[in-house]
């Protein structure tokens, strides 16, 4: 492969990527795959060559019927993680203009 084809196969990979993790931002969590988002797991039973169902609710999901997709919990917490240092800075800042505007003296 030639430096132009290896490049722009970085490229596609990273747009995936970020293409990806803006999908995960808007939607984290699909159909349980166990339940298939009905909320109850059935699991079939043979007793006395009769078949039964068990129904209960689903383990995986909790009986939400939904579960988180892969790579979910990491961009959310990165996402929360900036959000949370931009907060804070923007906090300090209004404490350090408010600590300006008082007419105390300095000691």
């Amino acid at each position: 492969m030639t430096l132009p084809a290896i490049t722009t196969v970085i490229l596609l990979s990273v747009l995936a990527a970020a293409g990806y993790a803006l999908f995960l931002l808007t939607s984290p969590t699909r159909t349980c795959p166990r339940c298939d988002g009905t909320r109850i797991d059935k699991r079939r039973r043979h007793i006395r060559r009769r078949i039964r169902r068990r129904i209960r609710a689903c383990r995986r999901c909790r009986s939400t019927g939904r579960t988180r997709r892969i790579g979910a919990t990491t961009v959310h917490r990165l996402y929360w993680h900036t959000i949370g240092d931009q907060t804070r800075q923007r906090r300090r800042e209004q404490l350090q203009q408010a600590r300006d505007r008082t007419d105390h003296p300095q000691p």
